[in-house]
Parts: C-alpha cells; structure tokens; sequence
C-alpha cells in the first residue's frame, strides 16, 4: 500500500498564503506599534513630562532618547558547531543584510563552521539597525571549546541579548545543558 498524501489545497493558493499571512500580520503589528506609541512611546511622554519639565530638560531627554535608539541592539548567537545558527540567524531577521565583519582572534581554523567571531550588521525594515555576533560552534573538540571561550567572553559581555540555538530533533543535549549553566556561571561572575 502506497502513502500518498491527498492535497486539499490549490497549489497556488498554498504558494500565494504565506506573503498574505505575512501582509496581515505585518498590519497588526503596524497598528499595534502605533496604538503602543501614542499611548506609551517617547512622544506621549514627552508630552506628558513637558507639563512640568522645561523646554531645555525636554531636549535633553530627546537626545538621550535618541542617542540610545541610534547604537544596535547587540544579539550574540551560540550553539553546537553545525546545528545552523548562520542559518537560523539568516532567515530569522527579515531586515536587509548591510555588512559582514570577521572579528579575529587568535583562534584556530580546523575546517568547519567560523573559529571567529562575526558581526553581522542588519537594516530593519521598520528602522533602526541589528548587530548579530555570530560565535564559532562549540561542542566538537575540547581543547577547541576552550579556546573559544577567550572569544565567547569578550564578545558576549557586550550582547544586549545572547540566544542559545539548541537543535530540537536531538536527544543529545550534553553539550547544551554545559554551556546553560556556564552562561548562568559567567553572568552570575560578572563576566558577562
């Protein structure tokens, strides 16, 4: 007996509904980003703080509100050597790619995935900018693991966020649950 799965949709349609889904949803955020920001954004507050607040100290919050929005968010990206954080990083950021920068550090190449550091620096479609530091995979060799950690260190005290890309059909979460807690260990040293 041959499994043949029966399609119950329009080959079109199925092509054409992931950019309608992407449309609406795109509109829901557009008009929820927007309710957020006259109620809650810098210009409703401004707007509050200038009933008590002179003109000058108003200018002051504004540039420093500014001054903020202007540096990228930092997101620093760790996981297993080859479970796909370039490639996960690539396809879940839907701004426009602008730059890719090797940070080098003495590290060495032994012909798989990065063994440095790389920033990769993102325009997003709504404004503002992304700096992802893409972190050369761990779990391979030990003594390679180690000297990844001079990079993870550096790089990684200076993330806003750090995203562990864990792979989810593996039962094989040794290497993970090490680098959680070392992540845990690090933070909790001020390390990062």
């Amino acid at each position: 007996m041959q499994n043949n799965p029966v399609s119950f949709v329009d080959k079109r349609v199925a092509t054409e509904m992931p950019e309608v889904v992407r449309k609406a949803t795109q509109e829901a955020i557009d008009k929820e980003t927007q309710k957020i920001e006259k109620e809650l954004g810098i210009n409703g507050l401004l707007a509050k703080l200038s009933q008590v607040l002179g003109k000058d100290d108003l200018e002051k919050i504004k540039k420093l509100w500014n001054d903020a929005n202007a540096r990228p968010v930092r997101v620093g990206i760790l996981g297993k050597c080859g479970v796909g954080k370039s490639t996960t990083v690539n396809n879940l950021f839907q701004g426009e790619l602008e730059e890719i920068e090797p940070i080098t550090l003495s590290t060495s190449r032994l012909g798989v995935g990065n063994s440095v550091a790389q920033y990769k620096k993102y325009k997003l479609p709504k404004g503002g900018r992304l700096t992802i530091v893409d972190l050369p995979g761990y779990g391979r060799d030990l003594v390679e693991d180690e000297s990844y950690q001079e990079i993870y260190l550096k790089e990684l005290k200076n993330c806003d966020i750090i995203i562990l890309i864990i792979q989810a059909n593996s039962s094989d979460l040794v290497d993970d649950q090490v680098m959680i807690q070392t992540l845990i260990e690090w933070k909790k040293a001020g390390l990062i």
